[in-house]
């Protein structure tokens, strides 16, 4: 695109790929039977005793033990990120399992 004064400007938008809005990840996070018991819990703010999640899952555990690492955004789980040099911080959206 030209303006008037011969200059050109570029412009750029970004949209999210089919399947990848907020919506449909949400909708999909909640069909994950991994993830369905961390949201409850990181929405309730409730974590859960080490003793009562002992046999479950390694997944499950693992989130577990991230669980200061969790929030929801949008209704959407992220994972905040930190670089080892603690820098930098990153949110990354929990990508649910395909089935």
């Amino acid at each position: 695109m030209e303006q008037a004064d011969g200059q050109s400007v570029r412009i750029v938008a970004i949209a999210a790929a089919n399947g990848w809005d907020r919506q449909s990840l949400k909708r999909k996070q909640l069909a994950d039977k991994d993830l369905v018991p961390l949201i409850q819990k990181i929405e309730s703010g409730q974590r859960q005793e080490w003793k009562d999640i002992s046999d479950w899952g390694p997944v499950y555990k693992s989130y577990w033990g991230q669980w200061n690492s969790f929030a929801m955004k949008d209704g959407v789980l992220e994972r905040l990120w930190e670089s080892a040099e603690k820098k930098e911080k990153t949110a990354q959206i929990v990508i649910p399992t395909v089935r």
